[in-house]
């Protein structure tokens, strides 16, 4: 596999994680990083701009011209 699909999926994952699911959920599970809600949620929307652009890249790749 690709290093990019893997780090779509793993960016995907944990920014859609981050961004949607309930902050009390997130604290229980003990992933909160001591870090407000806010802050959690811009993480995750930053993570999902990554994937965003690696999925853009991964689609519309250029071939590398040789001179």
């Amino acid at each position: 596999m690709n290093k990019k699909v893997i780090a779509v999926i793993i960016y995907g994952i944990m920014g859609s994680f981050y961004a949607f699911v309930d902050p009390r959920t997130i604290v229980k599970l003990g992933l909160g990083l001591g870090i407000r809600h806010n802050d959690r949620v811009l993480i995750g929307i930053i993570l999902l701009i990554i994937a965003v652009s690696l999925i853009y890249s991964l689609f519309f790749q250029r071939k590398s011209k040789s001179f």
